[in-house]
């Protein structure tokens, strides 16, 4: 599987990433972006899976965690699956297993950069309710995924939750 890094989240990860990831990832769940955001003076990376849209929020992160990007991922993944999925945890497990290896590079997609943009402005509207370490993990993945998205080249919107449930039906 291959995280694409955004430019300022690899300027915070500890080693950079390639500009090209060394073996190309093939199959469904292999592509994700990520991307550093500051949201109430708190460290945060924004994960987006290319296909489906499926958004992920890890929030309050230190130094550990951007070290770990991968243990921090596989986390936040986990309890996407389970909140917005309606997953089981032993479904949500067998589901990050398919991921497979893990490698970061540079190289990014425009059109899922500007999924990303969008709902990163979105959230400002979120937390200006609450504050981003008193909402809990499965309300931002749920608040982020039950929206519609337009997708550049595709007719009609996007659902991440939906889309998401159904590759992950189609996984198991």
């Amino acid at each position: 599987m291959i995280i694409h890094c955004s430019a300022k989240l690899s300027e915070k990860l500890p080693e950079k990433p390639l500009k090209q990831a060394a073996m190309p990832a093939i199959g469904k769940l292999q592509h994700w972006h990520a991307h550093f955001l500051t949201i109430q003076r708190r460290q945060c990376v924004l994960f987006c899976e290319d296909e489906t849209r499926f958004m992920l929020l890890a929030k309050g992160l230190n130094k550990h965690h951007l070290n770990s990007l991968t243990d921090t991922f596989e986390t936040t993944f986990h309890h996407g699956l389970v909140a917005c999925c309606g997953a089981d945890p032993q479904t949500a497990e067998k589901v990050i297993s398919l991921c497979g290896h893990y490698q970061l590079d540079t190289t990014t997609n425009r059109s899922v950069q500007g999924s990303m943009r969008v709902a990163a402005s979105d959230m400002k509207f979120f937390f200006a309710q609450q504050e981003v370490m008193e909402a809990s993990s499965g309300e931002i993945q749920a608040w982020l995924n039950n929206r519609p998205l337009t997708v550049k080249g595709r007719k009609g919107a996007l659902w991440p939750d939906q889309a998401m449930t159904e590759l992950m039906a189609s996984l198991v």
